[in-house]
């Protein structure tokens, strides 16, 4: 992405937890909130604290907050909100309404039952998220989620950004080989 978009400033702000890149006026904020009903302080920390002063630090900024937040805020985000009460986490309540940035999939899809995360010992759920300033959200074309080779679904979303320079697209043809490992397909 270095070669096609013009980020600057990519910074650590918690290791493996949290990073930021700017491209133009916007703040790119890539998270990885701490997993499991066991980490429910810590990640109600993370997002008190960590999530919570890196916005206010960059308050002027038209923030784009993406990653895994291995939590829920509503229960149609759990499938028939089996768990729910274990998965919100009322810190990202609170920095979703003092932030004023909102949930790209559920701005577009308000009552869609689509989830990310599928396990079979844990309900599915839709923990990897994108989140907006307010005022970007009229610029998203879409958001879907799409499958991948991990427990986790990926979630894509298309937003016309104005006032970035002109990204150009370097398209390269590379030679590449890759084998399907045989034994997941007997999982």
């Amino acid at each position: 992405w270095r070669s096609t978009l013009p980020v600057r400033e990519v910074f650590t702000i918690v290791p493996c937890r949290m990073q930021c890149a700017f491209l133009g006026a916007y703040a790119i904020l890539n998270i990885y909130a701490p997993s499991g009903s066991d980490k429910k302080f810590e990640r109600g920390s993370f997002f008190a604290i960590d999530v919570f002063q890196t916005l206010a630090l960059h308050d002027s900024s038209h923030w784009i907050v993406g990653g895994d937040f291995n939590c829920v805020l509503k229960p149609i985000d759990v499938e028939n909100g089996t768990g729910f009460l274990q998965k919100k986490c009322p810190q990202l309540t609170d920095l979703v309404k003092s932030k004023n940035i909102q949930d790209v999939f559920r701005h577009l899809h308000p009552n869609a039952h689509e989830y990310t995360f599928f396990r079979t010992s844990a309900a599915p759920s839709r923990l990897d998220m994108f989140y907006l300033s307010f005022d970007l959200l009229h610029r998203v074309n879409m958001v879907e989620h799409v499958a991948s080779l991990s427990d986790h679904c990926g979630v894509v979303f298309e937003i016309v950004l104005q006032d970035v320079a002109n990204p150009f697209v370097k398209k390269t043809s590379h030679e590449t080989y890759w084998k399907l490992n045989a034994s997941i397909l007997k999982d």
